[in-house]
């Protein structure tokens, strides 16, 4: 598998900056009262959370947003396993100095 790394970099570059989820179908509230800073790692305590706030709907429509997430950072690892896996090939000159 060959890698066109000046083409990843200058679409690195031409790249916006901002949040890699994808928008969120479901309860605001559960997205950034829970789901958000359990994802940052941050502990949301039961007694935090507002349950007028969102009903029994909410919470599939969140387990799915959830499945979504979980599969786009599957798929980025599987890249990068792919992309670490590549071996370098040795060029016959020296491209820079």
């Amino acid at each position: 598998m060959k890698l066109d790394l000046d083409l990843l970099v200058m679409r690195l570059i031409l790249e916006q900056e901002g949040t890699v989820l994808p928008p969120a179908s479901c309860n605001e509230y559960l997205i950034n009262h829970v789901f958000l800073p359990l994802l940052r790692g941050e502990s949301v305590p039961f007694r935090a959370i507002d349950y007028n706030a969102f009903d029994a709907d909410d919470i599939w429509a969140l387990a799915e947003y959830n499945d979504t997430v979980y599969q786009i950072a599957h798929a980025l690892g599987q890249t990068a396993e792919r992309i670490g896996a590549i071996a370098p090939v040795a060029r016959s000159t020296r491209h820079y100095c």
